[in-house]
């Protein structure tokens, strides 16, 4: 983690003014900032007069967890007060997932909606398998943000905690929220279960989650049908995230191939690498190996 001068970091924002805000939250303003002669591109949280404990705790739980998974922590300002500190973290130039709800996905939109649920579901596990555990306690669509590769990753640790530590009042967002969860002695990985189950059904239904009616047939049931057992009432029901992500896995491995478009790409020529099928650029046709979609691999396969 690297220390940053609030003088530089002020002056790459040009005193954080409206042309480099990003984003704005209940914690404080999010802005652009290029540093270091245009090589260092982050993101830079300011807290608000009533948030710098979030900002301190977000630093805390970052500084020690890294994941290629999870929006991480570039470095820290302390201000010249001397108070609270500002966070530069990984910048993600294309947004949240939010913004891509509103609506209804086709057969090929909800692949890669799967594959985000897959990404995100991957960030959970790493969080829960830390030791101690990582609760993320803030699971939601305007928390998961894309790269510049359009890789997911989860973002905003201010209200994430270690298991087994200090307790601490009930914290999320409404409608995400665990019902069960109200109170310190209630915190466990099953409240980001919850949470993320919210997000699978947002992404299946192209709807805010109460306001999905009807479950759907073949990947989208599937995925819907894993989202439910997410939001069981009772924690004891609820999968664990590894078991998650792989029946995610397994309902995308069904339809990744349509039959069409498999047709398409063989009269077009399938190149092998590994035995596995990789990407070919042809005019505006790409074929995408599955694993490196969900995972990182960039346009030249690597």
């Amino acid at each position: 983690m690297r220390e940053f001068s609030y003088d530089e970091v002020k002056a790459a924002t040009k005193d954080f003014s409206l042309d480099h805000l990003i984003g704005k939250g209940s914690h404080g303003c999010v802005y652009k900032a290029i540093l270091d002669g245009g090589k260092v591109v982050v993101a830079v949280k300011k807290p608000s007069v009533v948030a710098p404990a979030h900002i301190d705790n977000e630093i805390d739980i970052l500084s020690s967890y890294n994941s290629r998974y999870i929006v991480n922590l570039v470095g820290v300002v302390v201000t010249n007060q001397g108070g609270s500190q500002l966070l530069l973290l990984d910048y993600m130039p294309n947004g949240s997932l939010e913004k891509f709800l509103p609506s209804r996905p086709n057969q090929s939109e909800l692949a890669w909606r799967a594959s985000v649920a897959i990404q995100v579901g991957r960030a959970l596990v790493g969080l829960h398998r830390a030791n101690p555990s990582i609760i993320h306690r803030d699971v939601k669509s305007a928390n998961i943000l894309f790269d510049e590769r359009w890789r997911a990753r989860l973002a905003d640790f201010s209200l994430a905690v270690r298991a087994g530590g200090p307790g601490r009042p009930a914290a999320g967002t409404m409608g995400y929220i665990d019902p069960g969860y109200i109170g310190p002695g209630e915190l466990r990985p099953g409240v980001d279960v919850f949470s993320f189950g919210v997000v699978v059904m947002e992404l299946v239904s192209g709807r805010r989650a109460m306001e999905m009616r009807e479950v759907g047939e073949g990947m989208v049931g599937r995925m819907a049908t894993l989202a439910l057992r997410c939001v069981a009432t009772d924690d004891g029901r609820r999968p664990g995230m590894e078991e998650v992500v792989e029946e995610l896995e397994r309902a995308v491995e069904r339809v990744w191939w349509p039959l069409e478009v498999v047709r398409r790409w063989v009269r077009r020529g399938l190149k092998r690498r590994d035995g596995r099928r990789v990407k070919v650029v042809r005019g505006a046709t790409r074929i995408v190996c599955r694993k490196h979609l969900i995972e990182d691999g960039d346009e030249n396969g690597n």
